[in-house]
């Protein structure tokens, strides 16, 4: 039995031997054999190289480490681990983290990953490009109960700017407006002096000054401009003098016309109207955000 078992050395001597058209056979059958060995362990270098897909933002993985599943199912086929830190391309639009899992792909200069679900509570630092993405991480920030009135104030600011002439940046401006007249009460029930509250009142009509005049006609605007109202007069007076309103009819005409030139593509009459309406509302943020928006258009056409 022993005598029977050969080296490569021996096996080779013998196969040289041979005639040349066994010797050939047994050649051909030892290269075809190692072809296919070669195929069967090689398999997954074979494959093509995963494209890199349409992300609409980011998220950083928080957990210590996490996996990167085949499918929504916890019980799916594993593509891979991800460590604390790994950031990852979110590949669908989310109206709430309320959600097990998102889709996502992981991305390296080496090579991109298939994309895969990763749980929700395993993600953090979420960024979005798009703004309805974006607010529903605004709301779950908000709703963690680890942001003060004012680091929200300061969020939803940003968000408008960010997303002007949006449904989102509606939301965010009347809320920032409300949240702003909560604190301006607050303070002045508390006894405090205006130089304290008043700056609040002044933000609050800057973000009411934001929004498109269907939403500023709407009832609950209405009700925030005369408790405004009432706060700097100390009784009930009429909102504005007619000079006011007929400036206020004004801005809101040029932010229209702004946003009716940025649909369109025009960046040149979305700047000019919007710098006429900082000439008449300094700090108006929709306007800013307008502004901002050609800016960066006009990089990215460079």
């Amino acid at each position: 039995m022993a005598s029977a078992i050969q080296s490569p050395k021996q096996f080779l001597v013998q196969v040289a031997r041979l005639p040349l058209g066994p010797k050939l056979l047994v050649l051909s059958t030892l290269v075809i054999a190692i072809a296919v060995l070669t195929v069967v362990f090689t398999y997954d270098s074979l494959e093509p190289p995963e494209p890199l897909h349409s992300a609409l933002g980011s998220a950083i993985v928080q957990a210590e480490e996490t996996t990167l599943l085949s499918s929504a199912d916890a019980s799916a086929k594993e593509l891979m681990k991800l460590k604390k830190g790994a950031k990852v391309n979110l590949l669908d639009k989310l109206t709430s983290l309320d959600v097990p899992s998102v889709r996502v792909q992981y991305v390296t200069p080496e090579r991109n990953s298939k994309p895969g679900y990763i749980r929700t509570q395993d993600l953090g630092a979420w960024e979005s490009t798009d703004p309805v993405s974006e607010w529903a991480f605004l709301n779950a920030a908000r709703n963690s109960g680890g942001l003060s009135t004012e680091e929200i104030i300061t969020r939803l600011r940003s968000f408008s700017l960010r997303f002007p002439g949006t449904a989102e940046s509606e939301k965010a401006l009347l809320e920032r407006a409300g949240l702003h007249l909560k604190l301006a009460k607050s303070k002045q029930e508390a006894g405090k002096p205006k130089e304290e509250w008043d700056p609040d009142v002044t933000q609050a009509r800057e973000a009411i000054g934001g929004l498109t005049p269907s939403t500023a006609n709407s009832s609950d605007v209405v009700a925030m401009n005369k408790e405004l109202d009432a706060m700097q007069s100390g009784a009930a007076k009429p909102a504005e003098t007619p000079k006011e309103d007929a400036v206020t009819a004004q801005l809101r005409i040029l932010l229209r016309n702004a946003k009716v030139a940025w649909d369109s593509g025009d960046l040149n009459g979305c700047e000019s109207n919007a710098r006429k309406a900082l000439a008449l509302s300094p700090n108006n943020t929709a306007a800013r955000g307008f502004l901002y928006q050609v800016g960066k258009a006009r990089e990215a056409l460079k």
